[in-house]
């Protein structure tokens, strides 16, 4: 993360004026660190189905609360996932991406 947030902070100090940040997925941790690191470069920053970590969260703490009922819950409003064995990792199939992750945008 510290690699991720490290770069945005390298572009952020090229920029003449505060910039809006958009983060998407792991993006939003990423962002949110950058931010702190930086703040003087930042006007905003926006989520975008992202993770929005509480502060010293990991990437991994940020998504624990993923279970199969959510999956399930998903797969009730008809967007298909498939849970892997080791009831770690997960895959929204190509077709359902845009109604599971953008589905108001």
């Amino acid at each position: 993360m510290q690699s991720y947030a490290n770069a945005i902070v390298s572009l952020l100090e090229q920029q003449p004026e505060p910039v809006i940040l958009v983060g998407h997925s792991m993006g939003g941790m990423s962002i949110s660190q950058a931010a702190e690191l930086c703040p003087s470069k930042v006007k905003r920053l926006v989520y975008v189905s992202a993770l929005l970590p509480q502060d010293g969260q990991s990437v991994d703490g940020a998504d624990s609360g993923i279970t199969p009922t959510d999956w399930a819950d998903l797969a009730s409003k008809g967007i298909a996932v498939d849970l892997f064995d080791d009831g770690k990792s997960s895959m929204i199939r190509p077709e359902f991406i845009c109604p599971a992750l953008y589905n108001d945008l």
